[in-house]
């Protein structure tokens, strides 16, 4: 909610939905005050973690002064220090008209769909060759180790160097275990906003199975952000079967299948760019464990990857700790250097 200098622009395009039909999304373009001095003019995607179900929660509203949304408000500052390096900035609205928060293709769509809005809009000044950079954290992990997975496939066009990602979520239903009876049990709301976002994209995820107090949770959260209520009511606590009608939700078959349809890696996809990808080994909401496989599955496949894990920070606070090392790492990656990253960093290929 503080003013910059900045000009930007909102822009409205056309990607696609989980069916590939058309759907309208908004992204927000921000154009640094000074030319990148190495190279040419870079592009940098940041996908905010909108964790929410309500259209007011989505970066084009915190990127122009709402405070409505607590995680884009923690992040707010953070691409302060692409600007400052003369990085255009796009960040898209990638949970879409519906808020589909945590539904992965999509998501995915919407980011590389807002790159290309970005590069075809002239007061930006940027074209076919600019460097392009993605980059989220948790939840925006999904967007953005999505949006790379099918990158090759969906926008060959685009000249992707890089991408980053922290927390990342490879694998949904360990996540949202945590959430139900794990050390994230005290913000079980976020993790059923969740389930109620990608229900929106697969409604027979949770549509036949929840029973009344389930329906009545949906009503309450649908217009939420980050797992609040907009009713009146106290945010729902608790296990995700006392909403259902069957014991235990997450040992489903069928929702199993959905949620791992919703995880990482993306089937018959690898990110063909250099990633940078960082966990700390404290994350009370994504196993170490999982983001360990990832990339050991992906370093198999051949794509280049620096891996750092820390171990200062929880989930949100780690996000903060290594802000920084993200932007450096992009400043090395759009300047053609050698990569930029923390000591103790390991990489592959």
């Amino acid at each position: 909610a503080v003013r910059q200098p900045n000009p930007a622009w909102q822009l409205k395009f056309v990607p696609r939905d989980i069916h590939n039909k058309p759907i309208a999304a908004v992204a927000t373009v921000v154009k640094p005050m000074h030319p990148f001095a190495d190279g040419p003019e870079p592009l940098l995607s940041v996908q905010y973690y909108t964790n929410s179900l309500g259209l007011q929660c989505a970066p084009s509203h915190a990127v122009t002064g709402s405070t409505v949304d607590y995680p884009s408000d923690a992040e707010g500052s953070f691409p302060l220090m692409g600007l400052e390096q003369g990085f255009t900035l796009v960040f898209p609205d990638h949970l879409g008209p519906e808020s589909e928060y945590a539904a992965a293709l999509p998501s995915a769509y919407i980011t590389l769909d807002g790159i290309r809005a970005a590069l075809a809009f002239a007061p930006l000044g940027l074209n076919a060759r600019t460097p392009v950079g993605m980059e989220g954290y948790s939840g925006g992990s999904i967007p953005t180790m999505w949006g790379a997975s099918i990158a090759r496939r969906y926008a060959p066009e685009l000249h992707i160097v890089a991408a980053a990602s922290g927390g990342t979520v490879a694998n949904l239903q360990h996540v949202l275990k945590d959430f139900d009876t794990g050390a994230g049990n005290a913000l079980f709301s976020l993790g059923l906003s969740a389930m109620f976002g990608v229900n929106r994209a697969f409604p027979s995820l949770l549509t036949p199975i929840l029973n009344a107090k389930g329906v009545a949770a949906g009503n309450a959260l649908k217009n939420g952000c980050a797992g609040n209520t907009t009713d009146g009511s106290t945010n729902p606590t608790g296990h995700f079967a006392d909403y259902t009608t069957i014991p235990d939700p997450l040992d489903n078959p069928k929702v199993d299948a959905i949620l791992k349809e919703d995880g990482l890696p993306v089937r018959g996809a690898t990110p063909p760019m250099p990633l940078y990808i960082y966990q700390s080994m404290l994350d009370e909401l994504v196993p170490v464990a999982d983001t360990d496989a990832l990339v050991t599955t992906y370093c198999s496949q051949g794509t280049h990857i620096a891996y750092y894990v820390g171990a200062v920070g929880e989930h949100v606070a780690f996000d903060a700790t290594m802000a920084p090392t993200v932007f450096a790492y992009f400043t090395s990656r759009f300047a053609g250097l050698p990569e930029v990253v923390p000591p103790g960093t390991k990489t592959c290929n």
